[in-house]
This record gives structure tokens, sequence and C-alpha cells, in this order.
């Protein structure tokens, strides 16, 4: 005889309110990850996409333009190698500043009648990261910075000249308009014979490029690396400091005192934290100047390497832990720092998580009191760097995108590592009830 299995049937109220519990859910995803995935899309596209009157569900794809110049062996002679150099990336420069056009490269080929085809070529982020350094050793091929000056001043050789052919197909409006520009000059030497854009895949991440080099570019060396390593030192040093400093104390609090002094202790503590951080600004400043400890990573780390809350976390661990292990263990023979740190510490291991993690977000997001006590540029944390880069104004929106995710990744990934330990219950082995 077959068992019928029991099946629990739900009424429609129940069926109604698991259809709207699953769709307020997703509608909070689609809330909460749809900025993320807006600031992603938007940081790969091209530049101007800011101003679209629709917002991009898909990514711009930036755009290779390649223009074809033919020259005479008259006039490849007259120029030299040196003269359709410099040409070509005269053309390749005027067109990287059509930035609605969305390029991620472009290619100047030169031929002489048609044969001996010589290629220049430019990406979006080598333009952007280099533009400045155009006109240096570190950009042009030769060493005669002065003949290439020479050449540029005597033969003019910013100008196009008209006798172009525009393929059929394979352009857009701003090809169009960038032939357009180059053939109202007629200055230059050679013949323009062909230009067309194609997608390029290879160029979609120069955004990132251009925000990962972008403090070098104006003057603050080593890049987006530099903020980023003293920030890391700094969190490091917190965070180290910080649960030393504060697990000892509140080990020392739980075990140590004797019970009439544990809740003066404790209520000591918890008095420091009723304290406005406000009022406090100006003496800690003062008290770091005078120990000389201004303009240094340090005065941004010894401040925050003790705190109120980080004790009462510690401290309600260690009471609940029993003392029945630490005397057993006393007894044979293990000393205080064997108990505190093989026995009363991994079992708070959960506040140990939480505090790497509420810290290091802290120390990463961190803006007033750095911007307060730090003046070298060199010693920059990223919410500094980001705001002067933001402030400065010559970054487009794109790449401030770009630079904004480049800088969230640690936070995300520090979260995804010890997320477990916001809700980790602590287990002691051993118990038994």
């Amino acid at each position: 005889m077959k068992k019928r299995k029991n099946k629990v049937k739900l009424s429609f109220a129940n069926w109604s309110l698991k259809a709207v519990a699953g769709v307020m859910t997703v509608i909070w995803l689609l809330l909460l990850l749809f900025p993320i995935y807006w600031m992603i899309i938007t940081s790969l596209s091209g530049t101007g996409s800011e101003y679209q009157e629709k917002v991009s569900f898909v990514i711009d794809v930036p755009l290779r333009y390649t223009i074809t110049v033919d020259y005479t062996e008259a006039e490849a002679k007259a120029l030299g190698e040196d003269g359709m150099y410099l040409q070509a990336n005269s053309i390749i420069w005027r067109m990287h500043n059509y930035q609605q056009a969305n390029v991620g490269k472009t290619e100047v080929i030169a031929t002489v009648e048609g044969k001996q085809p010589v290629s220049y070529s430019l990406s979006k982020a080598n333009f952007e990261i280099n533009q400045e350094k155009f006109w240096t050793k570190n950009i042009l091929r030769h060493e005669d910075i002065q003949r290439a000056i020479h050449l540029i001043e005597e033969r003019n050789l910013v100008q196009v000249k008209e006798g172009s052919l525009l393929k059929e197909g394979n352009s857009n409006e701003f090809t169009e308009e960038m032939l357009a520009d180059f053939l109202e000059d007629e200055n230059l030497a050679g013949t323009i014979t062909g230009c067309t854009q194609t997608k390029s895949y290879a160029n979609l991440f120069d955004n990132y490029k251009i925000a990962w080099a972008y403090p070098d570019k104006i003057g603050i060396e080593g890049g987006l690396l530099k903020p980023i390593m003293n920030t890391l030192f700094v969190a490091v040093a917190t965070i180290s400091l910080n649960i030393t400093i504060s697990s000892t104390a509140a080990y020392a609090i739980s075990k140590l005192l004797p019970r009439s002094l544990k809740g003066k202790m404790q209520l000591l503590i918890m008095a420091t934290g009723m304290v406005p951080p406000t009022i406090t600004l100006i003496p800690k400043y003062q008290v770091l100047q005078n120990l000389g400890f201004a303009d240094s990573l340090w005065a941004i780390i010894l401040p925050a390497c003790a705190s109120f809350g980080a004790v009462l976390l510690f401290k309600g661990t260690f009471d609940a832990y029993p003392n029945e292990i630490l005397e057993a263990a006393s007894m044979d023979g293990a000393g205080e720092l064997y108990l505190y740190f093989r026995l009363a510490l991994p079992a708070a291991k959960g506040v140990v998580g939480v505090q790497i993690l509420s810290i290091f977000a802290s120390t990463w997001n961190e803006y007033f009191w750095p911007s307060m006590i730090i003046r070298d540029e060199s010693k920059y944390t990223v919410s500094l760097i980001i705001n002067y880069l933001m402030n400065i104004g010559s970054a487009n929106f794109n790449v401030l995108l770009a630079l904004g995710f480049l800088i969230s990744v640690p936070t995300l990934l520090i979260y995804a590592l010890f997320q477990k330990y916001l809700t980790y219950g602590i287990d002691f082995s051993g118990i038994k009830g």
C-alpha cells in the first residue's frame, strides 16, 4: 500500500503575499544594482555620453578611425621621414579632439604613390595621458627635438589639403566632419584617399587606463597607485593597532580587573564616546602638530588606534567566554599571554572581522580629518586625491566614473572576504551543556 505524502496547501492570501514579496525583492535589487550597472556602462563608454538625453543601457563601444594619405615621390622626398611622421601625428591629434565622436583609436596610413605603406596610430588612453608630453623625447621617435620643431614652424604641418575620398558605408557624421575640417586647409602635402571608422573593442577600457594615470598627468607622481598605497598603509596600521589595543584593554577589564572596578572602568570608557568628535578636532590637531606628526600618515593612524565601541564589543565577547576554560589552562601552566592569544582572542574572531571591515571602510572613505592634517600631495589618500581631481575639473565625466569604480573595488573585496563575520556566531568548543 502506497503512503500518501502530506502536502501543505497554501491559501490564496499566502500565494498573494509570496508574489508581492517576490516582486518587491526584484524591485529592490533593480534599485540597488542599477546605479552600479549604469556607472560601469558609462565608464566604458566614450566621452560625452553623460550629455545624452536618454540613459543608455548598452556600452557605447569606442571607434577606430583610419585615414589614408598618399604622397607623390616629390612630396615624400621634400618632407622626409620626420616630416611624414609629424604630419601624421598632427592629423591624429586633431582627430582625437572630436571628443563627441567617441574616438578610441586613430590611425594614419601613409603611402608613396600607393606603395611603401607606413602606419602611425594613437589610442585614446595615450592621447589623454601624454598630450602635455607630445613634443618631448618621451613621445617623438627622434632625439633631435629642435629639428622637429623647425619642421613644424617652417612647413606649417598642422594643415590639411583638399583631395580625399570618403568610403561609403564606413563612416558616420563625425568622419564627415573630420574630413570637412581637414579639407578646409590647403598646405598639407599628400592627398587624403580614405577615411573609415570601425568599432574598437581593444580600446574599451581606455577610460580606466586614463583614470589610473590621471594623478601623474597633473603632476602627482605615481599615478593612482601612490594614494592607494598610502591608504592601504593607513588602513593596515590602523586595523592592527586598533584591534591590538582594544582587545587587550577589553581582556584586562573583563578577566583581570576586580569586580568592583569593572563597572567603573566600563562607564569611563563609555563616557569617552559621549564627547562629539568635532569638539576634539582642534586639540587633536595641536597635539599631533606639537609631537611632529603633522602632514604625516601617522597623524591619520594614531587618533584611530582605539575606540570605545571596539573595546565594548571585545569586552562583551570576553565576558561570555567561560572562566572555567581559562582557569583550567592556567592550572596547566599557561600564562596570561597564552590565555589571551590562544583562547580568548580566537573566540572573538567575529568581532575581529567586524573591526577589519568597519575600520577599512571608514579609513578608505575618510576625508575630513585627512584634509585638515595632510598638505603634501605625495601623502594624499584616495579620498583626498578624488576630491582634488574632481575639483580641478579637467577630466571628462566617463573618466571620473571609471576612477570612482577603481577606488570602490578594494572596499568591495574586503566586504566580500569578511562579510561572514557580520553574522558569525562564537562557538565555544569543548563546552558540554
